[in-house]
């Protein structure tokens, strides 16, 4: 009882983080309405980045626990760091010169330039000091830091889409390009190819995740502030529970707890997925249903997030027992392939599913 507590109070605080990219995404409406390309590749860039940094806390993590670095000095300084900036560039221009085939470069570019510009400035020093403090304090680096500073740097880069096209855009602009200097200049190619299997994996999540934000915008979501308040939350939850289901599906496969043979006829298989389900509807209900009242938003939205999340908490599983299948079988690593590609789908998933609802209901 006390485990299952814990899993929702942290999902239900990470949905409050994301509920201000939300809030900010709803905001940005008119922007978004002139400016359709940005939604198209905000799914696209966020699953980027959130490989990169998210990587790079889990890094930073290893090198504190074998004592290869001892203070945050030491992390920011390591080349590790200099290559995440590299390749999230990399993977950021990917979604840029993707987004292109659908819509506006231009407006992406600069959206992406001025948001990243403030990201690096913020989430990378963040990463580095907040992993130290976690390590001294005895706490998990990966649980704590690793949800933290993806939740940041969703918030700095939907704030972003507010001063995209105004005079504060130039300051993001010159973070970006003096902050990839300072932490780039020494990182040579085979450097960047030590990693190519983050660079593979970052790639095809953001292709599946930039679908999901073409979907967004093919049904019009950018003229429809309650959906936008929504979008960012019920993609992150569910992208959580998917990942949760399907790390412990990896790591049962792995430890014969589950026969692979026996995936979809397995007692606890289900179990586990009921829990997911149910922890995954109570802390989008406890995080949506006062934010919803309280910002004097139309209630609807509710129906179409508790919707699309119990429709995706019914595929969303089966599709995560047949990749992780696939992989075991196939010994993929699970942590860069397996999941990134559920993280992916399951973006396409929400936002077909939270558009369709908003025109059924």
């Amino acid at each position: 009882m006390r485990s299952l507590l814990a899993e929702i109070l942290s999902m239900t605080l990470q949905g409050l983080g994301e509920l201000a990219s939300g809030y900010l995404w709803s905001l940005s409406s008119p922007i978004l309405s002139r400016h359709p390309s940005i939604l198209i590749a905000l799914p696209g860039l966020a699953e980027d980045r959130g490989a990169i940094y998210g990587s790079l806390a889990a890094k930073y993590s290893s090198m504190l626990y074998t004592g290869e670095a001892t203070s945050p000095r030491d992390l920011l300084e390591n080349k590790v760091t200099a290559v995440a900036v590299l390749l999230g560039l990399l993977g950021g221009l990917y979604v840029v010169l993707l987004t292109s085939f659908l819509g506006n470069p231009l407006d992406v570019l600069a959206y992406f330039l001025v948001s990243r510009g403030f990201t690096l400035t913020l989430v990378i020093p963040f990463n580095a000091y907040a992993s130290f403090l976690a390590f001294v304090k005895g706490l998990n680096v990966d649980l704590v830091v690793v949800s933290t500073s993806t939740v940041l740097a969703d918030i700095t880069s939907s704030i972003s889409i507010l001063l995209t096209f105004t005079p504060f855009a130039l300051i993001g602009i010159a973070l970006m390009l003096v902050t990839t200097y300072k932490y780039s200049k020494n990182v040579g190619r085979e450097d960047l190819l030590r990693y190519k299997e983050l660079m593979v994996s970052s790639i095809i999540a953001s292709t599946l995740s930039t679908i999901a934000g073409f979907v967004l915008v093919a049904n019009e979501a950018q003229n429809n502030p309650t959906l936008l308040f929504i979008t960012p939350l019920t993609m992150a939850l569910n992208g959580s529970a998917s990942m949760n289901f399907s790390s412990w599906l990896g790591t049962a496969l792995l430890t014969g707890e589950v026969d692979s043979k026996e995936l979809f006829r397995s007692k606890r298989v289900y179990e586990i997925m009921l829990r997911v389900t149910f922890t995954t509807l109570t802390a989008l209900t406890l995080v949506l249903l006062p934010a919803i009242t309280l910002a004097n938003m139309d209630l609807r939205g509710l129906k179409w997030a508790l919707l699309s999340t119990l429709t995706l908490r019914l595929v969303m599983p089966y599709l995560s027992m047949v990749v992780a299948r696939i992989g075991f079988e196939k010994g993929l690593d699970p942590d860069l392939i397996t999941i990134p590609l559920l993280s992916s789908l399951n973006d396409i998933v929400t936002a077909q599913a939270l558009t369709t609802m908003a025109k059924l209901i």
